[in-house]
């Protein structure tokens, strides 16, 4: 018995250590990094797979095999599966399990600030430092400096040293430290959000159908009130004929009162009581007939529609009506009307109806037999052909005429308490990132020692916050110069000034080009060397292509946010797993894991590269490639062909000269990497203004004929996609001073543009569907998708050219070590 109770002590003994490890692999940086990854790899599984098809759709599509793999492995409900849901769940344990050492970095960076962490960073490689010396006092100086870092926006703390030196720590928008907590805080509420809003008892999610006039009483008792649907009516655009709007008049009876009424269309749901009614779906419910006899009171029959129809000869469903119930007796019974088929939308050929051009009930026709038995019991049939909606039939001397269409309307029923918890987690992820990459916190370090009848002054800058014993800085240079300037200011009142002797500017390490290396490229002038060697340094690459995927991060995380909030007033829900939803996703958790990996591990060169490459795939795949799979966001309408067969001659004259601007630009700007030819890289820009005023033209000239912001067409996406690429790249070349980005980018617009030109339909006058009827968030959410995404094909040109500049270096610098 001993010996058994130690064997189990020993069991459980290590049982638990391997839930402390497993619990302390899971809180390291590390576990994310791979999660993301993994995550966004499994998502695009369930993209290429069509979800939710029955078995027979799988052995089709795939073999019988294949079919058999899927759903083993539930890759046909993936977004619903155990083992995905257990990857989703491992987020929010990875934030609980790091929860202490990440508010313990926070706190420490931005309210206890260590002396012996900050003395470091004057060493450390990734800082900037510069040291001088001052002519001066070392109480002077001490307050030189300090009023030079109040002018700079620092809060500035002193730290003695000892008798001989001092320290002094200035810090500004410490509280943006705090951002990165928030981020991790919004992961947990969404998680806690999307559990309160399927959680048993206290999430409702279903469809319910009411017919025109009649009250719908829940079944389930869900809810005490009841619904009464007074009319259900469709809008047309007048242009073609397309839905415009379903609108569905409900009234909330509570306690047989009515407590609340509303017309309910897309986008407008009707809230009671904690639930919400979304305007789900449609049908047509029946029909009514108003009989007149030759004598005796009109009797208005009301006739139901079978639930499902068959084809017509187009393709197109029409209706039958119920054998049992489609009787309309006239006079004694002895004469019935009786209605033997029904089409919302009737085609006629030759005189005589053959089916139906649509399901909508624009032109209704039903068509009717008259039945009357004789004095022998004979039954006598009578075809009396089809009668259209206000038509009148006669028969016997009385008239039958179709009165009217009767419908019926779904609705999403939705109680969701997670929404708020949820809304709220969307509000501190962005909030968080912003005060993240925006907002950075800065901290500058000056240690003075006082060596004779000077003082020498070491100041080291760090932008960003901490991530663990040593920083990870990104441009602090220029952080640290505008101290030194303003504390040169202070110091020149005193007649003295700071002599700086060595400085630091703190690039990021990665591939270093050596003097022999770039003298070997400069000699490949037949192999265009010189193009190569004239493009930034990879350092300079990395850290730019950074910066640009740190300023798109926060506006990418804004358009799935805006989306979710879109497609809840829409929808009735905040997510649907649609395949362009995911998408979105999967390109947010690939960026997320590459800044996880470039602020949490030091990650930069060539992997960092591959990723900014691989996230723009994605989004190229968000914008033309989900058009092949079948998905809610299938809102490009119009012409099937695409091509400049719908818009105008000038728009098309504006549009080739665009083009031609843009080829030109990219001629420009491969010249001038060449010579570095101060007039040619002029041009180059001068070309890609006129190319991207053109486009502006095209791009006013179709909101003017559409009357409205063209965003909604995959046509109009692309041009003002390119528009975006166009502004973002001239702005980065006037901040950064390169033009070296000029020829990649320009590759990237052509490719759009063309793309556009050729495939897509160009039509700019295309009636909105009811689900995009949405004038606020559909600007909000377009207009920040295409600046993000606009910045990301940025940051894929500039990894395009660290690679190419990486591979022509290696290609170098075997061919030096062999002279």
């Amino acid at each position: 018995m001993r010996k058994a109770g130690q064997q189990q002590a020993g069991l459980q003994a290590g049982l638990g250590d391997l839930v402390a490890a497993f619990w302390r692999s899971l809180g390291s940086p590390r576990a994310i990094f791979y999660l993301l990854v993994i995550i966004a790899a499994c998502s695009v599984v369930g993209i290429v797979i069509p979800q939710g098809q029955p078995p027979q759709h799988y052995i089709h599509k795939y073999d019988e095999l294949a079919s058999s793999v899927i759903r083993h492995l539930r890759l046909d409900h993936l977004y619903s599966s155990a083992w995905y849901v257990i990857l989703l769940t491992l987020l929010p344990l990875n934030v609980i399990a790091r929860a202490k050492q990440i508010w313990g970095l926070r706190r420490r960076d931005s309210v206890e600030p260590e002396l012996s962490v900050l003395q470091r960073r004057l060493q450390a490689d990734s800082t900037a430092s510069v040291e001088g010396s001052v002519a001066s006092d070392l109480r002077s100086t001490q307050a030189a400096l300090a009023t030079g870092l109040c002018d700079r926006g620092y809060k500035v703390e002193a730290a003695v040293g000892g008798d001989e030196f001092r320290w002094l720590i200035g810090r500004k928008r410490p509280y943006a430290a705090f951002g990165i907590i928030l981020v991790h805080f919004s992961v947990l509420a969404i998680a806690v959000g999307a559990v309160l809003g399927q959680w048993p008892g206290l999430a409702v999610n279903k469809t319910i159908q009411i017919a025109e006039g009649e009250t719908y009483i829940d079944p389930d008792g869900d809810f005490e009130f009841a619904l009464k649907l007074n009319d259900f009516s469709i809008e047309y655009y007048p242009q073609d004929g397309s839905v415009k709007a379903y609108k569905s008049d409900l009234t909330i009876l509570d306690r047989g009162q009515e407590a609340k009424r509303k017309t309910v269309v897309v986008n407008q749901p009707l809230t009671y009581d904690h639930f919400s009614f979304f305007q789900h779906s449609w049908g047509l419910a029946g029909f009514t007939l108003r009989v007149r006899p030759i004598s005796g009171a009109v009797e208005v029959v009301k006739l139901p529609l079978a639930v499902t129809g068959g084809n017509s000869p187009d393709r197109t469903r029409y209706y039958q009506v119920p054998l049992q119930e489609c009787q309309a007796f006239i006079g004694d019974g002895q004469r019935t009307i009786i209605a033997t088929a029904f089409v919302p939308d009737a085609v006629e050929r030759d005189g005589e109806i053959v089916g139906s051009q649509s399901e909508f009930p624009k032109n209704p026709a039903v068509r009717l037999t008259l039945a009357s038995r004789s004095i022998t019991r004979r039954l006598d049939l009578i075809d009396l052909g089809w009668v259209r909606l206000g038509q009148v039939a006669t028969c016997d001397g009385g008239t039958i005429q179709l009165a009217d269409v009767r419908h019926f309307a779904s609705f999403m029923v939705r109680r969701d308490y997670g929404v708020p918890v949820v809304w709220l987690g969307f509000v501190a992820l962005f909030v968080g990132l912003v005060m993240t990459f925006y907002l950075r916190p800065h901290t500058v370090l000056a240690k003075l020692t006082e060596t004779g009848q000077q003082v020498k002054v070491a100041l080291a800058a760090l932008e960003g916050t901490s991530t663990g014993a040593e920083p990870v800085a990104q441009q602090p240079a220029t952080v640290l110069e505008g101290v030194i300037n303003s504390v040169n200011r202070q110091l020149a009142r005193s007649g003295v000034e700071w002599s700086t002797t060595k400085r630091n500017e703190a690039r990021v390490e990665v591939e270093a080009e050596s003097a022999g290396t770039e003298e070997a490229l400069g000699g490949r002038r037949g192999r265009a060397g010189l193009w190569v060697r004239n493009l930034p340094s990879l350092a300079a690459l990395d850290q730019l292509s950074y910066n640009i995927v740190a300023f798109a991060f926060p506006l990418l995380t804004l358009v799935i946010i805006t989306g979710a909030v879109w497609g809840q007033a829409a929808w009735g829900r905040w997510w649907h797993w649609d395949p362009k939803e995911t998408a979105a996703l999967v390109t947010w958790l690939i960026y997320a894991a590459y800044l996880h990996g470039r602020l949490r591990r030091g990650w930069c060169g060539g992997p960092a590269a591959a990723f900014a490459i691989i996230g723009f795939a994605t989004v190229l795949f968000c914008f033309a490639g989900i058009g092949l799979i079948p998905s809610l966001h299938s809102h490009g309408r119009g012409s099937e062909v695409g091509g400049w067969a719908d818009i105008s001659l000038a728009e098309t004259w504006l549009t080739q000269v665009f083009i031609t601007g843009y080829v030109l630009a990219m001629l420009a700007y491969s010249i001038f990497a060449a010579t570095r030819n101060l007039i040619v890289g002029k041009a180059a820009t001068m070309l890609a203004g006129i190319g991207l005023l053109t486009l502006t033209a095209v791009l006013t000239l179709r909101t003017h004929e559409a009357g409205r912001l063209p965003l909604t067409s995959r046509y109009d996406f692309a041009l003002c996609f390119v528009w975006c690429i166009s502004i973002v790249h001239l702005v980065v070349e006037q901040t950064t001073g390169t033009k070296a980005l000029g020829p990649f980018v320009v590759i990237i617009v052509l490719g759009l543009t063309m793309y556009a030109c050729m495939v897509l339909p160009a039509k700019a006058s295309i009636p909105l569907l009811p689900a995009l009827q949405n004038r606020l968030w559909l600007h909000v959410h377009v207009l920040v998708a295409m600046v993000a995404f606009g910045a990301l094909a940025l940051s894929c040109a500039t990894g395009i050219m660290y690679f190419v500049k990486r591979r022509a270096l290696a290609t170098a610098s075997v061919a030096h070590r062999r002279q």
